[in-house]
């Protein structure tokens, strides 16, 4: 009897630490954003525009915005839902307006749509730095989210953004006031889901922006594609270069899944385009023209329409290496010389990292036969041949490289700590099953006693 005692004890404490690890599996769940709350939750708000940091300070005392607007304690606009649709008027309206702060503030958890405003939209920052733009819903507007006019060391973070024109634009202007030496630079766009959008994220003359770890799936123009890059030199100087693509999941696309354009044969435009997942686009997974130094590597590209990676006039000296490419051009498990997977008509581009000898696995070429690596060193016995300029991948990968994903500590959510929670319960719950095993095997000595 005593030992069935100390058994249902415990018995118990196991399923009280069990119970506490189920929470601590399901914590993405346990704190809701506003993406997945109903609307009934946020407070109506007409559209707020912002000029300067004593206005923003003023209407942050006349609103009962938290905080002061320095980096310990921003100004924080949330809950808000601005719905408006424009009818005649500029076509120039905005949910929320910010222009000439460097003030830190925040705006999150709010819903924003802003239907018939042609060069107008949800969220703008223009000569704004400092802000921090995350867990918004963002719908029905011309323009998601846009950053212009010089506004520099931005994040977009976390938002859900569906049936806009463009998602996320990071330009020099809107509309026709495009002046490249004012675009914005040294942003981050992360871990945003943008869906049925006409396009996708697209930078417009800016450099070191990180575009990261974003999903963005059924986009429905095919002239835009998912992510996109416009580039121009200029006498010493190159605009929309030294840009990161990195970690997105880009799947479902009408169009290229990544665009690199460069208004100028051959400029250097440095961008690393490293570790994105594409997927089922009509178009290109990689389109890159003109565009000269860029490094495209370990991404994973599969049953594209068009190429998997397509270099054009004017794009020297890039570098594609451990690239995993599969079914892309209508091409199978066995190679066919109409169907290649992969076209370079650009000049001195190396399709293989000349370092390690290391080039890219084409699913045609590694499956083609099973006595293609004679010698067991990994790579296939003769080079993959590339539509175009008669270039090969001179160390095609015999099996599928194993890619090392992309982690950016600034692409990571400025969170006040409550992704911890899960972690802190299960400390808890294993100290009081602890409590409650040592107190039962006490109690049952002192019985016997």
């Amino acid at each position: 009897m005593k030992l069935n005692t100390v058994g249902v004890v415990i018995i118990a404490a196991v399923i009280l630490l069990g119970s506490v690890a189920v929470v601590h599996g399901s914590g993405k769940n346990m704190t809701k954003s506003a993406n997945s709350e109903s609307r009934e939750n946020y407070t109506a708000h007409a559209p707020i525009k912002i000029v300067g940091n004593a206005d923003f300070a003023a209407q942050a005392k006349k609103e009962g915005w938290p905080g002061n607007g320095s980096a310990g304690n921003p100004y924080v606009l949330s809950g808000y839902e601005i719905n408006e649709i424009e009818v005649g008027g500029t076509g120039n309206s905005w949910g929320i307006d910010v222009e000439n702060t460097n003030v830190h503030f925040v705006i999150k958890n709010c819903y924003i749509a802003i239907q018939g405003s042609f060069h107008g939209g949800s969220i703008k920052l223009s000569n704004v730095t400092n802000a921090k733009i995350e867990d918004n819903t963002i719908s029905q507007s011309y323009v998601g989210i846009a950053i212009v006019y010089k506004s520099n060391n931005n994040t977009v973070n976390e938002n859900t953004i569906s049936n806009c024109s463009y998602a996320i634009l990071l330009a020099s202007g809107m509309g026709m006031d495009w002046n490249v030496q004012y675009a914005p630079n040294d942003n981050v766009v992360s871990h945003n889901k943008i869906y049925s959008d006409s396009g996708g994220v697209s930078v417009e003359y800016g450099n070191r922006d990180k575009i990261t770890d974003n999903d963005i799936f059924n986009m429905k123009d095919e002239s835009m594609g998912a992510i996109s890059i416009r580039t121009k030199s200029a006498p010493q100087v190159v605009y929309g270069a030294y840009n990161v693509i990195a970690g997105n999941n880009i799947h479902d696309i009408q169009g290229n899944g990544i665009n690199i354009d460069s208004g100028n044969i051959g400029a250097k435009t440095h961008e690393n385009i490293e570790n994105n997942n594409i997927k089922n686009v009509t178009g290109d997974g990689i389109f890159v023209s003109g565009a000269s130094e860029n490094t495209i590597t370990g991404n994973n590209i599969s049953y594209s329409k068009g190429y998997a990676i397509s270099l054009n006039l004017g794009s020297t000296h890039n570098e594609i290496y451990q690239n995993i490419l599969i079914h892309n051009h209508g091409s199978g498990d066995t190679f066919n010389s109409s169907h290649v997977q992969a076209w370079d008509s650009g000049e001195n581009n190396t399709w293989y990292n000349p370092s390690t000898k290391m080039g890219n696995y084409w699913a045609d070429w590694a499956n083609n036969n099973a006595s293609n690596d004679k010698n067991h060193d990994g790579i296939v016995d003769w080079p993959y041949p590339i539509g175009g300029n008669n270039t090969y991948d001179k160390y095609p990968a015999k099996s599928v490289p194993v890619l090392k994903g992309y982690s950016s500590a600034n692409t990571q959510k400025n969170s006040s700590g409550a992704g911890s929670l899960p972690v802190m319960w299960l400390g808890v719950g294993i100290g009081i099953a602890v409590v409650v095993i040592v107190a039962a095997i006490w109690w049952i000595k002192r019985k016997k006693e």
